[in-house]
């Protein structure tokens, strides 16, 4: 079985998140014998969102336990494009293991 692995890093709630859940669950859905899909959690911003993953079955990988995720929720555009270069030489490395 193929693995698909969904990795779509966010800072506020938008429609992203909601295509990336329909996205998974329809692969695992109509392509289950095929393939299996994932969504990489890389600095526990799908926390909110777990109970819906786990109501729609969907797995999650964690690449980091601990996370300034929320300390980055609400601030300006400057500082988003800092979160996102924190995102990526955090995960860089777990990334790869996977």
């Amino acid at each position: 079985m193929n693995k698909i692995l969904y990795w779509a890093p966010f800072t506020s709630k938008v429609a992203t998140v909601k295509a990336v859940i329909n996205s998974v669950e329809a692969v695992n859905k109509y392509f289950s014998n095929q393939f299996k899909a994932s969504i990489i959690d890389a600095v526990d911003e799908w926390c909110d969102y777990s109970d819906e993953l786990e109501k729609k079955n969907i797995e999650v990988i964690q690449l980091n336990k601990n996370s300034i995720f929320n300390f980055f929720k609400n601030i300006v555009f400057l500082k988003f494009r800092l979160f996102y270069f924190y995102i990526f030489l955090k995960i860089f490395f777990p990334l790869q293991i996977q």
